[in-house]
């Protein structure tokens, strides 16, 4: 069983039709490429998983969105001490930002909410684990096939899929490094079935997976 908490609409596989139309918008070379910021709105921590006070907690964030190189990964650590049960996490009324640029084919997030450790390491220095993993090495094969030869809806759900693997590398990563797991999370979005997901998730409220509650925002910068 996957240890992901999946509130997302976006995990069931894409239809060929979606696909077929993905493959069409990322063919056309010429067409600018969306620039899209992807923010934390709010989070509530409603379990620290510690059994007295306040505890450290981490937050750790795993954007991949199609690129031929590992280099277009964007992994995002934010730490936050003094942590209570019930604690809303001091985001600021600007969020956090957890991705900004161009994705090509696919935006898929991961976030992965812990107790933090002394001198544990950020995502960003815990990334090569991920990156020299099968899944992404994988990864990568594809969308430089997808980029370089005739663009084939197979070899995108081929990518769509790695990149959900590429995840569960991270995950493992961060269990050697972090402490108990408070709550996990992932989506991903496709460009025409899914206008790549811009707007509030949720549209109201919160998401809830396991110990934690939180909202972030997809949001397509002007050009």
């Amino acid at each position: 069983m996957s240890e992901w908490i999946v509130d997302g609409s976006g995990i069931t596989a894409p239809t060929s039709e979606a696909l077929l139309d993905a493959v069409r918008h990322g063919a056309v070379r010429r067409a600018p490429r969306h620039r899209l910021a992807v923010r934390l709105l709010e989070m509530v921590i409603h379990e620290n998983r510690r059994w007295f006070g306040e505890a450290a907690v981490r937050v750790d964030v795993l954007v991949v969105h199609g690129g031929t190189t590992t280099a277009e990964y964007a992994p995002t650590t934010f730490s936050f001490p003094r942590v209570s049960d019930g604690d809303r996490l001091p985001i600021g009324d600007g969020g956090l930002l957890l991705f900004h640029g161009r994705p090509k084919w696919f935006l898929s997030m991961f976030v992965a909410v812990s107790r933090d450790k002394p001198q544990a390491s950020p995502l960003a220095e815990l990334v090569q684990d991920v990156v020299t993993s099968e899944p992404a090495t994988t990864l990568q094969t594809q969308a430089l096939a997808l980029a370089t030869g005739v663009p084939d809806p197979q070899m995108l759900a081929m990518a769509w899929q790695s990149a959900l693997l590429v995840g569960d590398s991270m995950l493992n990563a961060l269990r050697r490094e972090t402490g108990a797991s408070i709550g996990v999370y992932r989506d991903s979005w496709l460009r025409g079935k899914d206008g790549w997901g811009v707007g509030r998730h949720p549209a109201s409220g919160l998401l809830t997976a396991k110990d934690l509650a939180f909202a972030f925002e997809i949001v397509e910068e002007p050009e």
